[in-house]
């Protein structure tokens, strides 16, 4: 049977002891780094090499665990272990019952000793030594410690978030102080230093965005960082401001509004006023815009197909539901020559092709076990009128509005609300995505129109698919 490695601290030394004993009445070998070492022999070679030979490594927490950093150190080379070879590490309480759990073992269950008699300090090492020999035993605080998480942080001050790629830092840079010097609030990941929580604090940022200052370039479009953050922007209904600064617009942004920048020059006072106006509207609670889309001046980035469906699959395979339905949006509007427009008139249906059509649903099939998808879609409704005089049946039978019979569904609104409040993350209903939505187009009006064509126009083109299942 392979060791127990007990880690302590000196004032703990007679209670690890005593613990020590009783473990090894119950047929378990122990290692204490004062028992065990012989004379001549280096202390810290027989730890670590105890640790090696170690199958669960019990570390005890007393009093001045809190304060005192060996155990911290030693913690460290613990959960190394645990993470490379499978090393099962156990904290136990020892000592004082008012005690708090150190922070650094807070994140794993462990074993309360705290104001045992010498009885209950025996039983309680048995079980212990069942948990060591792969025998589940349930204890109290296995139950008390499955508690709420700790209430949300407060979230960061909004701020305009600028989002670009790495090979791009330069001009990034000279942005952000662009937006500083004209005492507007702007945040990038250039604010990131050592000990961050990036993707954390990035996720946060967007979320709580005045809007997001986007740099397009080629570098940026290979990026799936900068895809993931445009996502995140898309997702919590964001305002973006896009930059071209070289190539072509981004794939994700081919329909929205953009400074062309490419002669390396910072935006205009004409842009600024624009940001300016944004920023007060955030201010006072109402809803900004951006200056309506134009025909781009130059065609927007054509990703290929393939990494697109690699960026689709990437998605659903991370759980990331809402960003793989903008990405199927995408793909569609793609492939149908209306990446720049946003959005499919109805009769566009017959430019979409077959194949990529499933490829998208296989790719939903098979990450959520058939759930999503367009076959679980035509499965619950097929399209029946030519010109879409059904569309309230099928969105009702995907769950995008209210069922007649006053149910709750899936984003239950009066209207059908932006597509942040449209989606949430939790248990989606069968057949709800994709969605279609295009959020790039509903800071404008007619969106809804918009959005109404572009699912007849994809739903025509699957009623000729066979019902399966």
């Amino acid at each position: 049977m392979s060791e127990v490695f007990l880690s302590y601290l000196d004032e703990d030394r007679d209670w690890t002891r005593t613990l020590a004993e009783e473990l090894e009445r119950h047929g378990l070998v122990t290692f204490l780094r004062e028992r065990d070492p012989e004379p001549g022999d280096v202390l810290l070679q027989q730890t670590e090499a105890a640790i090696g030979r170690a199958g669960t490594a019990v570390l005890v927490l007393g009093a001045a665990a809190l304060s005192d950093p060996q155990p911290y150190e030693e913690y460290a080379v613990l959960l190394r272990e645990a993470a490379t070879r499978g090393l099962r590490v156990i904290p136990v309480l020892c000592g004082d019952p008012g005690r708090v759990v150190p922070p650094f073992a807070a994140d794993r269950l462990w074993a309360d000793f705290r104001g045992l008699s010498a009885a209950e300090r025996t039983a309680k090492a048995g079980d212990l030594a069942a948990i060591v020999r792969g025998e589940w035993r349930l204890a109290p605080e296995h139950l008390d410690q499955v508690r709420p998480a700790p209430p949300p942080a407060a979230p960061p001050p909004a701020s305009f978030v600028v989002v670009y790629a790495g090979a791009d830092a330069g001009y990034g840079g000279r942005l952000v102080s662009w937006l500083s010097e004209a005492h507007l609030p702007v945040w990038s990941i250039a604010r990131l230093t050592w000990g961050s929580e990036y993707t954390r604090e990035i996720r946060d940022r967007i979320r709580h965005s005045i809007a997001l200052v986007v740099l397009m370039s080629p570098a940026a479009e290979e990026s799936p960082d900068v895809t993931r953050e445009i996502l995140d922007g898309q997702r919590h209904d964001r305002i973006v401001f896009p930059v071209l600064i070289q190539g072509a617009p981004n794939f994700l942004l081919a329909s929205t509004w953009y400074v062309d920048a490419r002669d390396g020059a910072l935006p205009g006072p004409a842009q600024l006023r624009t940001l300016q106006r944004v920023y007060r509207d955030h201010a006072a609670g109402r809803v900004a815009q951006l200056p309506p889309p134009r025909q781009p001046a130059v065609t927007a980035a054509r990703t290929p197909t393939g990494l697109e469906l690699a960026r689709l699959r990437a998605s659903l395979a991370d759980g990331e539901l809402e960003h793989a339905d903008l990405l199927t949006t995408n793909l569609v509007l793609a492939a149908a020559g209306r990446l720049g427009y946003g959005w499919l008139p109805e009769t566009a249906g017959a430019d979409l092709p077959a194949q990529l059509l499933r490829d998208i649903d296989t790719a939903w099939a098979e990450s959520t076990a058939g759930r999503q998808g367009f076959g679980r879609q035509r499965q619950l409704y097929r399209l029946q009128h030519e010109f879409g005089g059904d569309f309230a049946v099928l969105a009702t039978a995907y769950g995008w509005r209210p069922r007649p019979d006053g149910r709750p569904t899936y984003g239950e609104q009066p209207a059908t609300p932006k597509y942040g409040r449209f989606v949430r993350p939790d248990s989606p209903p069968p057949g709800f995505f994709p969605t279609l939505r295009n959020p790039q187009a509903e800071h404008y009006p007619g969106w809804h129109a918009r959005w109404r064509k572009t699912v007849l126009a994809v739903h025509r083109q699957l009623r000729s698919w066979p019902i399966e299942g």
